[in-house]
């Protein structure tokens, strides 16, 4: 079986690019999830399961920002700037 996939209509979706303390957050969290995964082995975590649903979260609102501005929806916001 050959399976392959067509690069152009991959192109054609759009990819935030986030702002620096955007991609930082992103990026601590995916450290937190792969550093649980290694204490978790092969049955992940209620821990892991909120880092990934948290990460979402993060990526629904660079996409959806003004929907994401709705009380309690916003997950940038409770990180402390720098």
């Amino acid at each position: 079986m050959n399976y392959q996939i067509d690069a152009a209509p991959l192109q054609l979706i759009p990819v935030a690019q986030g702002s620096a303390k955007q991609r930082k957050t992103i990026s601590t969290l995916v450290r937190l999830v792969q550093k649980q995964y290694l204490l978790d082995g092969l049955e992940p975590s209620d821990a892991a399961s909120f880092l990934e649903a948290l990460i979402d979260a993060c990526v629904m609102e660079y996409y959806f920002g003004d929907h994401m501005t709705e009380p309690g929806l916003l997950c940038m916001t409770m990180w402390p700037n720098g």
